[in-house]
């Protein structure tokens, strides 16, 4: 098909070469082509060809010129040049191949041998290019990695200022992996993403931030219906494709966190920063829904997996109950945080256990206040290290900014030390620089006599 044919421009100020071009190519290429450098640099701002032919001698803008021009342009600067000229010097061979031509080609040519020549540069191209997408997307789902798909919601928002970012989160996921295993983990996570690339186009793009975390980003400004519509959609999308692989498989489904540019951030950090907020208020939540970053939850569009009206016992215990096989520290929200201290210093004297609390605090060595980057990256790996550390029975929360609160139940204050060490240990491992972790301890004491 037409269509198929590589796109070649061919730059020449005499008449009969282009002619003479037009011919060898008919079969192989699709020729444009321009009888000056300027012309053809205009020609460029539009249209992207696969490769260019290039004069040397050519009035007012000779072939070096040209190419120097193009190799300032972006968007213009991997485009393979060769270069077609009756020059015989070795020194403008030298000088060409040096200034980034693939090729140099000495007129009088051989036509079968220039296309055959042309062919390989070509192919060498999309080879090149093939590897160049493998390197930046993920071997298992063929979404963007996490690198370039950064880089590519801050470049766009730095022409556009709008966008929309979705924080997709996979529930429970474990489960599949753990009934069914890894091989069928894979198999959903494949057909899931399917589906997400599917819905991208020129304004969309998706990526596999890790594990079983995805993000989608969306250029340009939306309707709130709009998105709504799509995070729906997307939590549809793995619901079918873990039916279509597994079937169904209670517990296992999808959150979504929704951040919105410039509203809630102009950069993929506080993007993701706020998105995640979001994300860990469906998860607090029951799950299985979409919710809106807000500085007041109070204020955004509830996830539609929580539901007004009348509901069954079963429905209830699902809605409430924690996955039997979760491990680690009970993460909630500052306020449930509160809560859970409040009943414990309530109960402590029926109980007569050791209840400590710590709280770890993150300090900047250099005393900077880059809490977007902290947030993003630093609290939560730190998150990830006291949660891991803990029992089930423990409770962590994030209290400020740089600042996680801990509850250590049954535990004396030898014991209560001793995990803090080890949590200092293994934040250490993970090599951030400029942070330091601190941490203080105290026992949590009853404040109340029980009334018989």
């Amino acid at each position: 098909m037409m269509n198929d044919k590589k796109h070649i421009l061919m730059v020449d100020d005499v008449a009969t070469n282009l002619k003479c071009a037009a011919e060898i190519f008919k079969d192989d290429f699709r020729l444009s082509m321009e009888k000056s450098g300027e012309n053809a640099l205009l020609f460029l701002k539009h249209i992207k060809p696969d490769l260019v032919i290039l004069d040397i001698n050519m009035p007012n803008m000779d072939g070096y010129e040209f190419l120097e021009q193009m190799k300032l342009d972006p968007e213009c600067a991997n485009i393979p040049v060769v270069f077609l000229t009756s020059d015989s010097d070795m020194e403008s061979e030298i000088k060409s191949l040096r200034m980034g031509a693939m090729d140099y080609i000495r007129k009088p040519f051989d036509p079968q041998v220039m296309i055959s020549r042309i062919h390989k540069i070509l192919e060498i191209e999309d080879i090149k290019k093939e590897l160049s997408v493998k390197s930046c997307t993920d071997s298992l789902t063929g979404l963007w990695d996490r690198q370039y798909f950064e880089e590519q919601v801050n470049d766009t928002l730095e022409q556009n200022n709008q966008g929309v970012f979705f924080l997709i989160d996979l529930d429970n996921f474990k489960n599949i992996n753990d009934t069914y295993g890894h091989i069928a983990g894979d198999k959903v996570l494949k057909s899931f993403c399917e589906k997400v690339l599917v819905l991208s186009e020129d304004h969309m793009f998706a990526g596999r931030l890790g594990g079983d975390e995805f993000a989608v980003f969306i250029r340009g400004k939306m309707e709130i219906n709009q998105i709504k519509e799509t995070a729906l959609l997307l939590i549809q999308n793995l619901n079918h494709a873990i039916l279509n692989c597994i079937g169904y498989l209670e517990g296992v489904g999808v959150s979504v966190g929704i951040s919105v540019a410039d509203r809630d951030g102009k950069d993929f950090l506080t993007l993701y920063h706020k998105a995640d907020k979001a994300l860990y208020y469906v998860k607090q939540n029951g799950k299985h829904g979409y919710h809106f970053f807000m500085e007041n939850d109070a204020d955004t569009f509830s996830s539609p997996s929580i539901q007004k009206g009348d509901i069954g016992f079963r429905q209830l215990k699902n809605m409430i109950e924690e996955p039997v096989d979760c491990v680690g520290a009970y993460q909630v929200e500052t306020d449930n945080f509160r809560s859970i201290f409040q009943f414990i210093t309530r109960s402590i004297s029926r109980t007569k256990q050791h209840v400590h609390m710590l709280l770890f605090t993150l300090e900047h060595k250099d005393n900077a206040s880059d809490f977007d980057r902290a947030e993003a990256l630093v609290v939560k790996t730190l998150e990830k290290v006291i949660g891991n550390s803990l029992r089930r029975g423990d409770v962590q929360a994030r209290f400020s900014n740089l600042q996680i609160v801990v509850i250590l139940m049954d535990a004396t204050k030898e014991n209560s030390s001793m995990v803090a060490e080890r949590i200092l240990q293994q934040f250490l491992n993970e090599n951030i620089e400029n942070y330091s972790l601190l941490y203080e301890i105290e026992e949590i004491q009853s404040n109340r006599v029980d009334q018989l």
